[in-house]
């Protein structure tokens, strides 16, 4: 999962840099200055990371799913190798919807008040009304409707187990419990970039499904522009909710320098307990005490030792000075 997380985090800092840099340049212009290539290469970038966002997220969707409905089947399944493949096909699928513009299945033209692209959602031919039904059934609702299934039973195993819980205490119902508990956490985090993402992008949708039922005419160059301004800024949110609430991001103990730094290391110890054994253990490591920190990659490979267990976590993170 951590794989699609990063991949997420791709797709949105490419949106930020291939659009808005350009899109604030045409605004100061009031126009499209770029040409007609540089229109299509603007819109067909939109087009790919915004599809390949959506892919993402319903990729990380489907792994909650099986990761808290179906945790025993699903161990050792996802390796680092077929999660690389599931991501080169979310990227290859994206390509497939973002290229037919350039081959004259719909265009990429300018939109709005002139200053962006996108595909053509305007023009009401066939051609355009097809590519137009197709891409929103296959990289929008298609997507949003597995996402929105997978939350469902997703929200169906933690009630379920919250109801053992509540009414008993067995070993092994609290290792559940404490397992779902972990996963809940990383699958309200998805979520919300979710939620986030489909509610920026609804406007824009809306505007594109108008035109696509015949009223085009009643849409301003403001009532184009504005929602596609939402809908890309939707790239920003994730690497803040991220940041935020992700434990991989936000587990990491600073360590302060001293005076004499250049003389003295930080011995950190990690100790991590592993429920299903109920066994203890430690792993020590030093490093320069200027601006050192333990990171996830440090409880990433206690966690190898330990990969069996859903139930890993650490317990305590502690330091000390040693002179050398």
């Amino acid at each position: 999962p951590n794989m699609f997380i990063i991949n997420l985090a791709i797709t949105d800092l490419l949106m930020c840099i291939t659009q808005s840099p350009i899109f604030f340049t045409t605004s100061m212009h009031k126009r499209w200055i770029f040409g007609e290539k540089g229109c299509e290469l603007y819109a067909f970038c939109g087009a790919l990371f915004g599809i390949c966002s959506m892919i993402t997220m319903t990729v990380i969707a489907i792994d909650r799913y099986f990761v808290i409905t179906r945790p025993l089947t699903s161990i050792g399944v996802l390796s680092r190798k077929r999660a690389l493949l599931i991501l080169v096909a979310a990227w290859a699928y994206s390509l497939g919807w973002s290229l037919p513009p350039f081959f004259g299945w719909s265009a990429y033209v300018p939109e709005g008040l002139m200053t962006s692209c996108t595909w053509d959602y305007m023009t009401f031919t066939p051609s355009v009304r097809a590519y137009t039904m197709l891409l929103f059934i296959f990289v929008f609702f298609l997507p949003l409707f597995i996402i929105i299934y997978c939350y469902i039973f997703i929200f169906r195993a933690i009630r379920n187990t919250n109801h053992v819980h509540s009414h008993g205490s067995t070993r092994d119902s609290m290792k559940s419990f404490q397992r779902l508990q972990n996963e809940w956490k990383m699958a309200k985090i998805a979520l919300i970039v979710i939620l986030l993402y489909v509610i920026s992008w609804s406007p824009y949708s809306t505007v594109a499904l108008t035109a696509f039922a015949g009223y085009a005419d009643m849409l301003t160059p403001y009532m184009n522009s504005v929602p596609a301004i939402i809908a890309k800024a939707s790239a920003v949110h994730n690497p803040i909710i991220y940041a935020i609430t992700h434990p991989k991001y936000s587990v990491t103990v600073n360590i302060s320098s001293s005076a004499d730094s250049e003389n003295q290391t930080r011995l950190i110890t990690v100790t991590f307990r592993c429920f299903k054994n109920q066994c203890t253990g430690c792993e020590q490591f030093s490093v320069p005490s200027t601006r050192a920190s333990v990171t996830v990659a440090h409880l990433d490979r206690l966690h190898q030792c330990w990969k069996v267990d859903a139930g890993f976590r650490a317990t305590s993170i502690h330091q000390e000075g040693l002179h050398v």
